[in-house]
Order: C-alpha cells, then sequence, then structure tokens
C-alpha cells in the first residue's frame, strides 16, 4: 500500500522504473522552492550561453529588458505539457506610423495653450510635456522608439477645460487624442506585441528544453517531470502500465478538485483496464478501481494548474463508465448555526445550475455539538473615522486584543483561533500585532522572511565577509545596528591612516571604536577561512548576540526563528554541495528573493498557537474561531494565462507584462487574439474568487468573525464585501483595550565605554552560565583503590590482556555451547581490530576455557538469564551543589529465583582477598545502582578472578571462597 501526495507516489513509481522511464535511479527530488530556484540558475545559463544569438540580437533591438522576460520563461516552465505557438507575427513597418505620429503632434499643437502651466492638472497636458521632448530627439531607424513613445498615449486620456484656451479646443484635442489612439496607437501596439510575443515564445520555448536537458543530465527531476515522466511511461509502455495495475489495483484520492489535467491522466490510466487504449478519456476503468472525493466547491488553485474542467471530464467519463457520484453534504466540522448560514449565503452566490465556470450549490448540513461554547457568525467593525491606510493595523490589534482576553478568560486557548487574509501582503503587519501583544503565533504564506530586518543584518554581514574587498559593503555593515558607527568616527579612522578593508592591517597606533569594530570582523573573516560554512556562521551568531537579540525583542519567536531558519538554508547549501561562504550566502539571499519560505517560530512544532495564513494556505484547516481578516485587502483577477484542452491536445497563450510603478503593469508582449482569451479566462478567475470566499466561510468550527470598515470607499477591493448582505443581522463582537504589556525599553549606550561596560557584564554572565551544573564519573574511579599504582606481577600482559579475556568471556556467555576452537578464532577477529591482543591469544583462550570448566561456570549457564556488558549510568544521592552521576560497565548480570547476582571479573594476579579489597567499593556500587534501576533484588554482589579461578564472596559480607574446578 502506498499513502501520500500524488508528487511523491510519481517518484515512488519511477524509482521502481527508472529504466523504462529514461531516468537515473537514484534521481533527486527537488521541492516547490527548490525548483523554482533551480530553473532560475538554468533561465540565467541560458541567457548567458546564447548571448549573441540571431535571436537574442533581435530581442535586444526591440528594448526588452532580460528580467522583463521571467515571467515568460516562469509560465513555459509551469506549463510543459502544454504547446504555445509563437504566432508568425513580424516586426510592423514603421514608416506610415511615423507619418502618423507627425501628424497628430502637428494637430494637437495648434490646440494647445501657448504655454502649458508648471502645476497643470489636465492629462493629456502633461503627457504632452513628456511627449514632445522624446519625440524631437527620438531615433526613427528603431521601431523599439517608436514603440517607446506610442505606449505613453495608450491611456484613457480626458481634457480638463479650464486648462485649455476655449472650451471647444479641450473638446477637439480630446477627440484628436482617441483617434490617434485608435487609429495608430492601438493598431501599432498590437503589432509589435505580437512581434515580441513570437520572439519571447521561442527563445523560452527554447530555453525550457534545455533546462528540461540540465535536469535530466544532473539526475534532478522538479514536480512537473515527475508528473510528466510518469504519464509518459504509463502512456507508452503498456506492459509498466499492465504491471503497475496489477500492484496497485485499487486507488483513492482525495482533494481530487485540485488535481490538474496530468495528475488525472496518470490515475485515470492505472484504473483503466490492462489492455485499453492509452487514452484516458477513451479507455474503460475496472470496476472499483477508482474512489475519487472532491469538492469542485473547493477548487482554489488554478494558478497551480488545477482545472475544474477537468474535474467536470472525469467525472462524467466515471459516470460513463458505470460508476457513480456520490453527494456528501453532512458536515462534521461546523455547528449547526453556522451550518444554516453558509447555506443561506451561498445558495444565493453560487449559481441554481452547474456551469462550466462554477459548480451549483448542495446545502450542508452541520452535525457538530457546540459544547456550550460562544457560536454563529460576527462581525469586527471598525469605525468609518479610520483613515483608508490605518485599517489594517487597526484591524490587527483588535484581532490580537480579543484573542488576548478571550484566552485571558479562560473561555479560549490560543491554538482556537486562525487568522486568514486574502493576500499575503499585510500578514507580517498582523504578525507584528500579535507580538505585541505577546500572543504566540505561527504565520504562513508571508514574505516576512524576505523582509526580515534581522536577517538583512545577517545576511550583510555574511556577504561584506565573503568579499573582503569590498569596501561599501564593509562600511554598511559598520554603519548598521551592529556596530552603529557614525561618519565621523569613519572619516577620523581614515584621517588616522586606517583602510576600509577587511584584509588590510590597521595602523600600529590605531584606536577607537572603528578600529575595534573592524578587528571583531577581522577574527570573523579568519572564522570563515578556517571553518566550515555552518560552523563559521554558528560562531558569528554567538559574537554578535544577533540570535539573543531577536528573542529577546520578539515575543513570540518571530525574528528568532526567522534568524535560524536563514542558519538553517546556510547549513542545506554547504551540507547538500560542500558549498564556501560565499555560495551559501547566494543560496540565502536567492530564498530570500523567491520570497515563498515560512520560517518557523522559535519553538516550532508548538501547536497551542494561533495561526495566520493567507487564504490559499487555509484550505483544508479548520478551527474553532476563524477571523476573516484585512477588509481591504482584496484581489482584482487578472488573466495572464489562458490553457485550452481538446481532447488530448493543450495549447497555451499568455500576456507578458512588467510592473510601471508601484500599482501599474505595461503589456509588453501577447498573442494575436488576446482578448478573447483573456475574457475567457477572468469568468473562470471570477468565479473562483467565490470559491474562495466559500473555502473562507466553511475554516470555522464554533465562530466566524468577518472584518469590515464601515467607511464606504470605492478605491478598495473588499475580499468579504460580498458576504455584507448576509451579515445584517450579524452581531459584533466587542474589542476589549489591550493593556501595555511591553516592558520600558532601556536606553542603550554605545560609546566605547557603554560597550565595554556591556561586554563585562556578558562576560560574567557566561562565566555563571559555564559553571558546570553537573558532573560525571566513571564508578572505578570513584572506588578506593581505583587511583592505584601498577602492580608489576599483575599488569604483565598489559591492558590488551584484559580486553582480550572479558571479549572472549562475553563470547561464551552469550555462546554457552562454544568449543575451544570457536574461542580461538573469536580471539583471531579480536586481533584483527586490536593489534595489541594479537600475541595474547593462546594464553587467553587457555585461561577461558578453565573458567568454563569450572563449577562457577556451570552456575553461569544454569541462570534463567544472563546479561553482559551492561552499560550503567546513575544519580548519586542528592547532595549540595552540582548534581553528580556515575557511569560504568557490569561484566556478568545473572538472574536467579531468588534475585540478580553482579559479578565483576578481574584479569590480574593476586590475592582474591586483595582483589575484593580493592575492588568491593566499585562492586558494591554496581549492586546499589542495580537495585535502584531495576527495583529487583542483588542477593550477590562479587568478584571473579581469572587467574586464580576463584570467586569472591559477596563483597557486602567480606568473606572469599575459592572455587574448584
Amino acid at each position: 500500500m502506498f499513502a501520500g501526495t500524488i508528487h511523491a507516489f510519481c517518484a515512488h513509481l519511477l524509482r521502481e522504473r527508472p529504466v523504462e522511464a529514461g531516468v537515473a535511479p537514484r534521481f533527486v527530488e527537488l521541492d516547490e522552492l527548490q525548483g523554482k530556484l533551480r530553473r532560475r540558475r538554468d533561465w540565467r545559463d541560458y541567457l548567458e550561453r546564447s548571448a549573441g544569438s540571431p535571436l537574442m540580437r533581435e530581442l535586444e533591438g526591440t528594448e526588452i529588458r532580460v528580467r522583463d522576460l521571467d515571467g515568460a520563461f516562469d509560465i513555459l516552465c509551469q506549463y510543459p505539457d502544454v504547446e504555445f505557438p509563437p504566432g508568425d507575427a513580424l516586426e510592423p513597418d514603421p514608416v506610415g506610423f511615423w507619418t502618423a505620429v507627425d501628424q497628430f503632434w502637428a494637430r494637437l499643437g495648434a490646440l494647445l495653450p501657448a504655454t502649458i502651466a508648471s502645476d497643470t492638472s489636465c492629462s493629456i497636458q502633461k503627457q504632452v510635456r513628456e511627449f514632445g521632448p522624446a519625440l524631437n530627439s527620438a531615433d526613427r531607424a528603431r521601431t523599439a522608439v517608436l514603440a517607446r513613445l506610442l505606449s505613453g498615449w495608450d491611456k484613457n486620456f480626458r481634457a480638463t477645460q479650464n486648462r485649455w484656451p476655449s472650451r471647444n479646443a479641450a473638446l477637439q484635442a480630446d477627440a484628436l487624442v482617441q483617434e490617434f489612439k485608435h487609429e495608430t496607437v492601438e493598431p501599432f501596439l498590437a503589432a509589435w506585441r505580437q512581434y515580441l510575443y513570437r520572439l519571447v515564445v521561442t527563445l523560452g520555448l527554447e530555453a525550457r528544453e534545455l533546462a528540461a536537458e540540465a535536469r535530466r543530465r544532473a539526475a534532478e527531476l522538479n514536480y512537473e517531470d515527475l508528473l510528466q515522466l510518469t504519464a509518459k511511461v504509463l502512456r507508452t509502455k503498456r506492459d509498466v502500465r499492465q504491471a503497475l495495475q496489477s500492484k496497485y489495483p485499487r486507488l483513492f484520492v482525495d482533494e481530487f478538485q485540485d488535481t490538474d489535467p496530468i495528475q488525472t491522466e496518470i490515475v485515470f490510466l492505472l484504473a483503466s483496464e490492462p489492455d485499453s487504449e492509452p487514452e484516458w478519456e477513451a479507455a474503460p476503468l475496472r470496476p472499483g478501481a477508482l474512489f475519487l472525493v472532491g469538492d469542485p466547491k473547493q477548487s482554489i488553485f488554478r494558478f497551480r494548474r488545477a482545472d475544474i474542467d477537468i474535474y467536470e471530464r472525469a467525472k462524467k467519463r466515471i459516470c460513463a463508465s458505470g460508476g457513480q457520484v456520490l453527494p456528501l453534504t453532512t458536515c462534521f466540522r461546523a455547528v449547526p448555526a453556522l451550518a444554516d448560514w453558509n447555506n443561506s449565503a451561498f445558495s444565493t452566490l453560487f449559481p441554481a445550475q452547474a456551469s462550466p465556470e462554477q459548480p451549483a450549490y448542495r446545502e450542508l448540513d452541520g452535525v457538530n455539538d457546540p459544547d456550550g461554547a460562544r457560536c454563529g457568525v460576527f462581525q469586527l467593525r471598525l469605525p468609518a473615522t479610520l483613515q483608508r491606510k490605518e485599517v489594517p493595523a487597526a484591524d490587527a490589534r483588535a484581532i490580537s486584543a480579543y484573542i488576548r482576553s478571550e484566552v485571558g478568560s479562560g473561555r479560549r486557548s490560543w491554538g482556537d483561533f486562525l487568522v486568514i487574509t486574502r493576500k499575503k501582503g499585510h500578514l507580517a503587519l498582523y504578525a507584528a500585532e500579535l507580538e505585541r501583544a505577546h500572543v504566540p503565533f505561527e504565520v504562513s504564506g508571508s514574505e516576512a522572511f524576505a523582509n526580515s530586518p534581522t536577517v538583512e543584518v545577517l545576511g550583510s554581514l555574511l556577504y561584506a565577509l565573503s568579499n573582503p574587498d569590498d569596501a561599501p559593503a564593509l562600511v554598511g555593515v559598520l554603519r548598521d545596528e551592529l556596530f552603529g558607527l557614525d561618519d565621523e568616527e569613519l572619516f577620523e579612522f581614515h584621517r588616522q591612516g586606517g583602510r576600509l578593508l577587511l584584509h588590510a592591517p590597521l595602523p600600529p597606533d590605531a584606536g577607537g571604536p572603528v578600529a575595534e569594530a573592524i578587528c571583531t570582523l577581522q577574527d570573523m573573516y579568519g572564522w570563515t577561512r578556517l571553518l566550515p560554512a555552518a560552523a563559521a556562521v554558528d560562531r558569528i551568531l554567538e559574537r554578535t548576540g544577533l540570535l539573543a537579540k531577536a528573542s529577546a525583542e520578539s515575543a513570540a519567536g518571530g525574528e528568532a526563528g526567522k534568524l535560524l531558519f536563514a542558519l538553517d538554508c546556510i547549513r542545506a547549501a554547504a551540507a547538500e554541495s560542500g558549498a564556501s561562504l560565499a555560495e551559501a550566502v547566494d543560496e540565502l539571499e536567492a530564498r530570500l528573493g523567491a520570497g515563498e519560505a515560512d520560517p518557523p517560530a522559535l519553538e516550532p512544532g508548538r501547536q497551542d498557537v494561533v495561526r495566520v495564513m493567507n487564504l490559499h494556505k487555509a484550505k483544508g484547516l479548520e478551527a474553532k474561531v476563524v477571523f476573516l481578516a484585512d477588509p481591504l485587502a482584496g484581489v482584482r483577477p487578472r488573466a495572464d494565462v489562458r490553457i485550452v484542452r481538446e481532447g488530448n491536445r493543450a495549447t497555451g497563450y499568455f500576456q507578458l507584462t512588467r510592473d510601471r510603478g508601484e500599482f501599474q503593469t505595461e503589456v509588453v508582449a501577447e498573442p494575436q487574439g488576446w482578448a478573447a482569451h483573456e475574457a475567457a479566462e477572468l469568468g473562470y478567475l471570477n468565479a473562483e474568487e467565490l470559491r474562495l470566499l466559500y473555502v473562507a466561510c466553511t475554516r470555522p468550527l464554533h465562530m466566524l468573525v468577518v472584518s469590515r470598515w464601515d467607511q464606504a470607499d470605492n478605491r478598495s477591493v473588499r475580499p468579504w464585501e460580498r458576504l455584507g448582505p448576509f451579515l445584517a443581522t450579524a452581531p459584533a463582537v466587542t474589542i476589549p483595550e489591550l493593556e501595555e504589556t511591553e516592558p520600558a525599553a532601556a536606553e542603550l549606550e554605545i560609546t566605547v565605554e557603554g560597550r565595554r561596560a556591556a561586554a563585562e557584564v556578558r562576560d560574567e554572565v557566561l562565566r555563571g552560565l559555564l559553571r558546570p551544573t553537573w558532573s560525571v564519573t566513571a564508578v572505578t574511579e570513584s572506588a578506593p583503590g581505583a587511583r592505584r599504582e601498577p602492580h608489576p606481577e599483575s599488569e604483565a600482559y598489559g591492558p590488551a590482556w584484559g580486553r582480550l579475556v572479558h571479549a572472549l568471556l562475553d563470547y561464551a556467555c552469550l555462546h554457552p555451547g562454544c568449543a575451544r576452537e570457536d574461542l580461538e578464532r573469536r580471539a583471531g577477529w579480536q586481533a584483527m581490530d586490536d593489534a595489541a591482543c594479537a600475541p595474547l591469544g593462546a594464553v587467553a583462550v587457555e585461561a577461558v576455557t578453565q573458567v568454563m570448566a569450572s563449577t562457577f561456570w556451570a552456575h553461569v549457564r544454569a541462570a534463567a538469564e544472563r546479561l553482559t556488558e551492561v552499560p550503567v549510568f546513575a544519580e548519586l544521592p542528592d547532595e549540595e551543589g552540582p548534581r553528580r552521576f556515575q557511569t560504568g560497565v557490569i561484566d556478568l548480570a545473572l538472574r536467579l529465583p531468588e534475585g540478580w547476582e553482579i559479578i565483576d571479573y578481574k584479569t590480574e594476579a593476586g590475592d582474591p582477598v586483595r582483589l575484593a579489597q580493592r575492588y568491593g567499593e566499585q562492586v558494591r556500587a554496581y549492586a546499589a545502582h542495580w537495585e535502584k534501576i531495576t527495583r529487583e533484588r542483588v542477593t550477590f554482589a562479587g568478584i571473579y578472578s581469572v587467574r586464580n579461578n576463584s570467586l569472591s564472596a559477596d563483597v557486602r559480607a567480606g568473606t572469599v571462597v575459592p572455587d574448584t574446578a
């Protein structure tokens, strides 16, 4: 049986059949973040190798920036199974368009006022001020220049009448600009963008193929590779498909609404009849082979290739094969009050009849017992007096205060709360407010790691240590919070002859804070040259105190968790490839740039915390109380990719854009007919927004709280606003005043004297921490005779004799029927591991053979249980001072009907009475520890002399009885 994700299942199948799949048996699976970082490296490598190629030279002439192409490559790699036709658009002929531009400029100039006021509010006049100088200096031989000029007019301009010589002039300017836009700007830009689309897609497809080949050579497979290769081997290798069908006769797929087309193909091929054709929509299914569980109302991962059309096609295929569709409507999560409210809201919002983009709604039956808890739907009302920009922080403070009050009263625990936002942009703000309220939390789906000031300080420091010739990097470290030096101090150091380079020696008479700081950094630089990257960073963190600072400043451990996560990234890079510090820092920067890592809190795995996440991360989770937070941070769906699936063929189209300012984007390239593709895709995206809202409202068990701002505002996209009509009678939660729990921060002194005083305090604390709180001694050391001078006769053979005899006695005890030749063979093995034992084998075997012939050994063999070489670790009785522990090894423990016997072998020569006197305390300690640990009685504790074949009496009694063979 196999249970796991579809990607893990595919990896499992490929490892079973690597030859047929054409993969290396020991391939490495790349997780989502690793796959993204690998894709970026492959893309950069391709761009470097293809520099100077005809296609790249043509692209360079279009003024496209390399970073503008990143998004196109990401899209092409996300859909490796999709064909993206580049089209055949050629570069548009600019001659006629230049003529149209000149005519437009002349006509518009005749309408303009003699002088355009510097403070004009007319959008046309603002554009004229920018366009005129650019037109006068334009290189008309380059089509890209014309495209840049015309893109400035690709907006909806309106004339402000009081800024024109007359109302008629303003109206004519309006009409002229609209005519120019529709007859010149839009046709040219459409042709230009289609031409760019051909270049971009052609380049991207070539790079996609080479990147796949590079992963194959490196024996690395990303998520898309796992799916593609598995589907291919099932589709093309009938014998493999039949063998796997026999091995996995039943398939159960949960969350089927989130599967993509390739995953669906894999599942249906495995569940098909053995001799069927390899087309999943045509192959008959084996009766009872496939069980799918899914809710199309929770299909919310279209951006990750999930396709609601495929869900519907799969459902029809099951029905056509004689299967059944069973509706499941009982909700074991929500209390009846929440289920009833969801039914009233979403039976209105969802269509009565299913459409291609949206399923019909089925009502839920709530059965969860509320158990006396406060239940239902509530509002968190934010007053209209707040400014729009103040709303997120006010909402976060209110939620933090409410949670702290509920937990403080004993009504709830931290783990009862889940805070959901539609987007991840403000998650760090909500985390900060929870931190301020001393509420333990865990954030998912945030970019807080990339924006962490502590990680940024560490990154800057490690970069400077990795690049000792980079003076600006060093100055940045000296001026940041680690050292806090100002420009005057840096200038004074320079005036004294100091150089701001890590490898430069300090002037002989250099002093002051800058010299001290550089000396400290040079120590750290030395560690990076001598130690592995992870060990060096460990020591640097200890020296800087960054981790302690992050822990102290973060009540819930958020910043400390980010810092430890950064250290884990460096460790991983060093462990996987033996990376240098510079390479490990590059890996850390790549992860920071990816913006998708979720660092743990200081106590990862803690369950009793408030969870904070964006809506996509909340899928599949639940909580007793759910907040739908951040009431102004909604999403305007934007279609940038359209996949059209017809049978087994998938064709893709996309629009390439780039950021233009903080809230605007500019179209770079798009295929012919994109407007129709965009309209079709927007229908699906708008439908998915409703499903996201449904997912959000079905997370709570007892209580749903929806944040709302009482001010009317058309500028904001409100993610929860569609719930407004159904919240009219919902009561508002009462937000208590949050008591200030933050202690007053002590004012820090960062002068040289202040730092020295702090160092003295720190050193004293460290000395206290380094004082031992426990000690360990061996039982042999604690015995009165342990520290003795070697006895000449007893040490004749040296320590090797004792080791060999003990090993042979241990062997004989565990193998009661062994013969002399077995002992000789065992002695030979011992000699291979311990060369000093080689010359002692014969005499040791003879000594042990005599022991085995004794009545003592008959007594040993008669024991119900024999334990040899038993390690002991026990705490000594409580005393003042550090805790003390004893450790040792009991040679032999025998279980007899009346209790345990503890026996210690001694191989040295000497009078048995003297041996008992010398080692009696040791054996008595073993006996005492054994009784304490096993809670069973020790009836005998003695010493067996191998040289004399003598067993002492119980050392607790003090007599010795010889054992005659």
